[in-house]
């Protein structure tokens, strides 16, 4: 006889006792333009910030058998979350809010709350104003807890009306946010000029989306489809908004430049061969691909790949990092910033959005998943296939390869040789002299104080010495168009 005994940890919420009826203010929207994928909806909070925010209690616990034992806290947290970005602060730094907090008459009810309630209906008392600028952010005090959510679409439209987008992939775990100083910069390094304007946007793969609906773990197949119907939305929605806001309209067909990085490059080059190869009719042209970082040609072939390919094909590994990372992400803030810290060092922007993928559903399993992907089906004639498909497209997006030097998930000599077979100008061109595709390998030196390596997770510190490159491959992309 054998008896089995279950270990997890569990979060349980629900409206805080008193503020049920509250709807406060949420500064996050009011700062930044957040897009959110919600069912494959595509929702704008404007700039002008929302009234969307309830006020929760969270309590996490360690389960035995599904049944809470063990707190993880000694007290429940008291928060506010957005219901349109999901945001959450500690309701402690947010004085403002009272049990009688109410919108201004007139502001529109929120998509997360559905028809308003009959208690709405009370005299209204006055908004409850903002804080002054210098305090809309405070610092929560020691221990208290702020709950991450990061944005799973980021958009910086263009200054002024124009054809081109610049849209996105990540690499692994798949989370747009530790890109967002990249696309930010990368977005004002483009539209500095006097020539050509650009939107930039980034999009979040499938499985790290910060809701209470698990969607399962997403194969490449699938990412591939989410990101075309989230390009496709993008389009359509960014037209709809130019149509609204600018006098001058633009009739030019919204021409699109793919950019990924690391494992999104495979799923970029995918996007256009599912094109090509179905021949869909888009409303856009894609006329280039930029990879940065590619895993070409076999992951498992390097350096890193060789030693984690065994461990990465372990069944139980999805579930003892994502039991371990929500334990982690349940310690009080102090506490798990100083955890991941230690293990990471990664500056504070990039602790809190890693802090956020810990306490997503199925983030860290989602993440392990595509790794095990990227070493059993990323192979040398997946990439020759959609290079293939690409060249047939007419026009022939251009593609731009940007190589780390000794990049520890790139086998160098295997690198050399399809370099030299499929990219250098003196080579055999073995994809055909139509398709324009180059390579350059990072020209920094080891060891030299005048040049920076740059490193395969180059989002955390380096984004400033890719933006030169990635505006050089943009730029050669639209002047030979």
């Amino acid at each position: 006889m054998a008896i089995c005994i279950t270990f997890g940890t569990q979060e349980f919420s629900s409206r805080l006792e008193g503020y049920e009826q509250v709807r406060a203010f949420c500064y996050n929207c009011k700062s930044q333009r957040h897009c959110t994928h919600r069912k494959h909806i595509l929702t704008r909070c404007r700039t002008g910030g929302n009234w969307d925010g309830h006020c929760e209690s969270r309590w996490s616990w360690i389960t035995i058998c599904f049944l809470p034992v063990i707190p993880l806290s000694t007290h429940k947290y008291k928060e506010v979350r957005c219901g349109r970005c999901g945001f959450t602060q500690d309701l402690s730094i947010r004085p403002d809010i009272t049990p009688a907090t109410r919108p201004p008459p007139g502001a529109s009810w929120g998509p997360a709350y559905g028809h308003p309630p009959q208690q709405y209906s009370q005299p209204y008392t006055g908004p409850q104003p903002p804080p002054p600028a210098g305090q809309q952010h405070p610092t929560p005090p020691f221990g208290k807890m702020t709950h991450p959510r990061t944005r799973d679409f980021i958009i910086h439209p263009s200054p002024t009306p124009t054809a081109y987008h610049i849209f996105f992939l990540p690499g692994n775990p798949g989370l747009v946010e530790y890109y967002a100083g990249f696309l930010q910069s990368l977005h004002q390094s483009l539209n500095s000029t006097a020539s050509s304007k650009f939107h930039v946007a980034g999009y979040s793969f499938g499985g790290n989306k910060h809701t209470i609906v698990n969607d399962g773990l997403h194969s490449i197949t699938e990412q591939t489809d989410l990101a075309l119907e989230k390009l496709r939305q993008y389009i359509a929605d960014q037209g709809e908004e130019e149509a609204k806001e600018q006098s001058t309209q633009i009739n030019e067909r919204p021409k699109v430049i793919l950019l990924g990085h690391s494992f999104g490059t495979f799923v970029t080059t995918e996007m256009i061969k599912r094109i090509s190869s179905e021949r869909f009719r888009e409303k856009y042209e894609i006329i280039g691909n930029v990879l940065l970082f590619p895993p070409i040609p076999d992951l498992e072939k390097s350096p890193r790949g060789t030693r984690v390919a065994s461990l990465a094909r372990w069944k139980y590994l999805p579930n003892v990092c994502s039991f371990l990372a929500r334990a982690v992400y349940s310690l009080p803030l102090v506490w798990a910033n100083a955890v991941i810290k230690h293990f990471t060092a990664f500056p504070p922007d990039a602790l809190e959005t890693t802090r956020a993928f810990f306490g997503s559903k199925t983030g860290v399993a989602q993440a392990l998943y595509m790794a095990r992907l990227e070493i059993d089906e990323i192979k040398l004639s997946r990439w020759e296939s959609a290079f293939q498909y690409t060249s047939k497209l007419t026009p022939t997006p251009r593609i731009r390869i940007f190589f780390g030097k000794n990049d520890y998930w790139v086998c160098d000599e295997l690198r050399d040789a399809f370099v030299y077979k499929y990219c250098d100008a003196t080579g055999p061109k073995a994809f055909g002299r139509d398709l324009d595709i180059t390579a350059e390998i990072d020209p920094s030196d080891d060891g030299d104080e005048a040049s920076v390596m740059i490193p395969h997770d180059f989002s955390i510190r380096h984004s400033e010495h890719v933006i030169p490159y990635v505006a050089r491959f943009i730029e050669d992309i639209i002047n030979h168009e």
